[in-house]
């Protein structure tokens, strides 16, 4: 028997073996002396034949699961949004389902379930937010598997295949026109999203404080990336000027907005202005996909972005095939035709 603290945990765990079967339980305590004495206890309670691991795993509810998980992820970047995401979750298998009783059929009625859900916007669930909640479900299980579960209900599971690649384009025009209808707070909002390539949750969190007039860029800190990734943005003329004409607010915010507030507006705008098949963060792309036909290599473009990785970059320059199609088109003519 012995203690020992997970990665990311600062509570004590338990690790021992009962008939050739190893078992490992939380202390539910960061005080190594109190873990100590649970392990005394537990010492004891398995050399007089009191202790039962097995039916303790039973016992533990989707409620239970979600508490201990946010316990385990309470200092993850995306610790709140897990715990809207454990909400559905919970209402969905039952706050009182105990979790060994699930199946592979349970997760998968549940993948299914969530793919046929109409959103605010009234689409269909698209099927990278579906496979985000299998990811955070499998996650939670495997956290417990070892003390819970004889078999994970996630186990076998198949996610939705996902077409990630980004194929709408903001054209200047209907910038132009979402510019032209929104107020303050969503027309610089939207200006940082087209000429800057923020992501909505960097342009809400964003400071006024973080802004260089004299050097013309903007600073997005780790607390604020997606990747917790500090970047350096540099502004585009357009972008400076509407940031020095917002308003000075209090909480030094440069737009009083949240994220989910963002999209649910430009929903909006895009229905007023009859604008179809475009996203907010369409913007972001928009604005990787300019900068790409400027000229910039991948690495300036992954400094840009904040991308953690090149193949998720990607995604956004196959727009550039009309712009690599204009080259061959220049090559040819520079060719003179000689070869056909």
């Amino acid at each position: 028997m012995e203690l020992f603290q997970r990665d990311g945990s600062d509570k004590w765990w338990l690790t021992y073996s009962i008939a050739g079967k190893r078992f490992r339980e939380s202390t539910g305590t960061h005080v190594k002396r109190e873990a100590e004495a649970i392990l005394a206890k537990r010492r004891v309670e398995i050399f007089e034949g009191r202790h039962f691991p097995e039916k303790k795993r039973n016992d533990l509810t989707v409620a239970g699961l979600r508490d201990l998980w946010n316990e385990h992820a309470q200092h993850k970047a995306d610790a709140k949004k897990d715990k809207q995401k454990l909400g559905v979750i919970v209402e969905f298998f039952g706050a009182n389902a105990l979790v060994a009783t699930l199946a592979k059929r349970d997760s998968e009625r549940f993948r299914d379930t969530l793919a046929a859900r109409v959103t605010r916007s009234k689409r269909k669930t698209a099927p990278a937010t579906v496979n985000r909640y299998l990811a955070l479900w499998r996650a939670a299980l495997n956290h417990v598997q070892g003390d819970y579960l004889h078999r994970n209900p996630m186990a076998g599971v198949a996610f939705l295949p996902e077409r990630n690649q980004r194929e709408r384009e903001c054209e200047a025009e209907e910038y132009e026109s979402l510019l032209g209808r929104a107020d303050a707070d969503m027309r610089l909002a939207l200006v940082l999203a087209y000429e800057q390539g923020m992501r909505r949750t960097e342009i809400c969190r964003s400071l006024r404080a973080q802004v260089s007039t004299k050097r013309r860029e903007i600073q997005v800190p780790a607390d604020a990336s997606k990747n917790t990734f500090p970047r350096t943005v540099p502004l585009t003329k357009r972008a400076l000027a509407e940031i020095e004409a917002a308003p000075v607010r209090m909480d030094g915010r440069l737009v009083a907005l949240e994220p989910d507030t963002v999209t649910h507006r430009f929903t909006g705008l895009c229905s007023a202005l009859g604008i179809e098949g475009l996203h907010f963060h369409d913007l972001r792309g928009t604005a990787i996909t300019r900068l790409s036909r400027a000229g910039a290599s991948l690495a300036e473009l992954q400094k840009f972005s904040g991308h953690k990785s090149v193949q998720a970059l990607m995604r956004y320059l196959k727009r550039g095939d009309r712009r690599l199609r204009e080259l061959v088109d220049k090559m040819d003519a520079a060719d003179g035709g000689r070869h056909g």
